[in-house]
């Protein structure tokens, strides 16, 4: 991802080692950066984001590629002790 926004960004990536999981006990990393506040980025807050409250579109279908899909799972995905895909949503209202 950081390659496709590297002309809006003010830092590199960045490395965040997490403390250790209570439960297991490892130690998770994950890696992050930022990108700048411009007006060409506000046509995709206005998509997932209504009253200030985050939503999934109605033509969310139409508006994922599975290159976007594969993009969303890397940044908000995760894996089930059964090994299944999962999207983290549960910041999103209904």
């Amino acid at each position: 991802m950081y390659s496709l926004f590297e002309p809006l960004v003010t830092m590199n990536p960045v490395i965040l080692t997490r403390k250790p999981d209570k439960i297991t006990g490892k130690i998770y990393k994950s890696i992050y950066f930022r990108t700048l506040a411009l007006p060409c980025l506000n046509e995709y807050h206005d998509i997932f984001y209504k009253n200030k409250i985050k939503t999934i579109p109605k033509n969310l279908g139409e508006l994922l590629t599975p290159v976007g899909l594969a993009y969303w799972i890397m940044d908000d995905g995760g894996i089930t002790t059964h090994k299944q895909t999962v999207l983290h949503t549960r910041s999103f209202c209904k």
